[in-house]
C-alpha cells in the first residue's frame, strides 16, 4: 500500500505498477485502490473489509502473480547478460 497525504486515499502498489506497465487493465482492477484511492478509514482493518477484503480478492491476487512472474523474468534475462 502507498499513501497519498494530499488526497488521504490509499491505493495498492502493485495494481498502480501493474496497470502502469500494461499488466493489468482497469476492467481488472479495483477503482478504490488505483484511480480514486481507498479512504474508508472506519472499516480499513475490520476483518473482510477494507485492506483485508482487498489483498484476498481474486483480482489482488491475479494482480501479485503476475507482477512477480514478470520481475522473476526480468531478473532472470538480467542474471543471462
Amino acid at each position: 500500500m502507498q499513501y497519498d497525504e494530499r488526497r488521504d486515499a490509499a491505493y495498492c502498489h502493485t495494481y498502480l505498477k501493474a496497470l502502469q506497465s500494461g499488466m493489468l487493465t482497469s476492467l481488472n482492477s479495483v477503482s478504490a485502490f488505483t484511480k480514486n484511492g481507498f479512504s474508508n478509514w472506519k472499516n480499513a482493518t475490520e476483518k473482510k473489509k477494507g485492506f483485508q477484503k482487498h489483498e484476498s480478492s481474486d483480482s489482488h491476487m491475479e494482480t501479485i502473480a503476475r507482477y512477480v512472474t514478470a520481475l522473476s523474468a526480468i531478473y532472470y534475462l538480467n542474471d543471462m547478460h
